[in-house]
């Protein structure tokens, strides 16, 4: 008797109100009572990015980059908000410079977005002023809220570097079935040299359902003494899982006939570095290291780039042989 008279039943009842969505649980005791979960507090990321164009003995064949992608981790429910109507400047210490941004469309500061996720692009419209920018630079990034929030950030753009065995802006030959070697100076404050790539013509050669094209490939030289890569063999080890095999397995051996390449170098620095992370690429470690403070998380950071082209095919009156990539470069 004793048994049956103490025990009795508890009804908790759960509010998730990330949901919206009341949730019953029976569990044994002997009281009600009501627990609210309550919804994690939404979260403003900051990716702000500051590109320079290294010098070339072609003049001016690239141009300055700036840009600031703001969007607002919804916790729970999934994906990512809008941040419309900050006010943004990057300001440079030596002589006060300032660079002022305004909303443009998203596509301008992202390629692909969540699916469930969206943001809110930023630029400037003062083209004469980004080009002020130099490499070596101490910039600040201030942005204010609609909400009243706060964020900041510094950062120092890498120093000037230089390409060895080709020129930014040129265009060079590489036959089919071989690889380039590129070479660079060393960049004063550069903590790794991202290489990225747009190879166009392969679509025709192994069918647009088998490859993207252009197809975007990137490599990496973690270390700041690390300049020099091969290309292309080097460029994509970290998305080989992602690509058919036979494509791999050509470029291992060169550009196929037919197809061309932009080919980009960039000097980054520590918080471009800390920041990145995707699939096997995690140079910032374990979790990202976040350069902004204040109402928000994220990244400013800076890189100086020099750009070049490259066609699969013998050298012709108006363009040279790619440099020869080292017996030792390569997969």
């Amino acid at each position: 008797m004793r048994g049956a008279s103490a025990r009795r039943c508890r009804l908790v009842r759960r509010v998730a109100l990330a949901a919206g969505l009341p949730v019953a649980t029976t569990l044994s005791g002997c009281e009600l009572r009501e627990v609210t979960l309550t919804e994690p507090e939404r979260a403003v990321i900051v990716e702000a990015y500051v590109r320079v164009a290294g010098e070339s003995p072609f003049g001016p064949i690239a141009s300055n980059g700036a840009s600031v992608l703001l969007h607002e981790a919804l916790g729970p429910s999934g994906g990512s908000g809008a941040v419309p109507g900050a006010d943004i400047v990057i300001t440079r210490a030596s002589d006060g410079l300032r660079l002022f941004f305004v909303e443009t469309q998203l596509g301008n500061c992202a390629i692909t977005i969540p699916v469930a996720g969206s943001g809110t692009c930023y630029q400037t419209l003062a083209r004469t002023v980004l080009e002020r920018l130099t490499p070596g630079d101490r910039l600040a990034l201030r942005i204010e809220l609609a909400n009243g929030g706060v964020l900041e950030s510094e950062t120092v753009v890498p120093g000037a570097f230089s390409l060895r065995n080709v020129s930014s802006g040129d265009v060079c030959a590489l036959p089919p079935g071989r690889q380039s070697g590129i070479v660079w100076s060393q960049s004063s404050g550069a903590w790794a040299y991202i290489s990225d790539t747009f190879v166009t013509g392969l679509g025709p050669i192994f069918g647009t359902a088998v490859v993207d094209d252009p197809l975007y490939l990137w490599g990496l030289s973690v270390s700041a003494r690390d300049t020099m890569i091969a290309f292309p063999g080097e460029f994509g080890l970290f998305a080989r899982a992602e690509i058919d095999h036979e494509v791999t397995a050509a470029l291992q051996q060169g550009l196929p006939p037919g197809a061309s390449a932009v080919v980009t170098v960039a000097a980054v620095d520590r918080n471009w570095v800390n920041w990145a992370r995707g699939g096997n690429f995690n140079p910032s470690g374990l979790v990202r290291v976040p350069s902004v403070r204040g109402d928000g998380t994220g990244v400013f950071a800076a890189g100086v780039l020099h750009t070049f082209r490259v066609v699969a095919g013998e050298p012709g009156p108006q363009m040279t042989t790619c440099p020869e990539a080292a017996e030792s470069s390569g997969s």
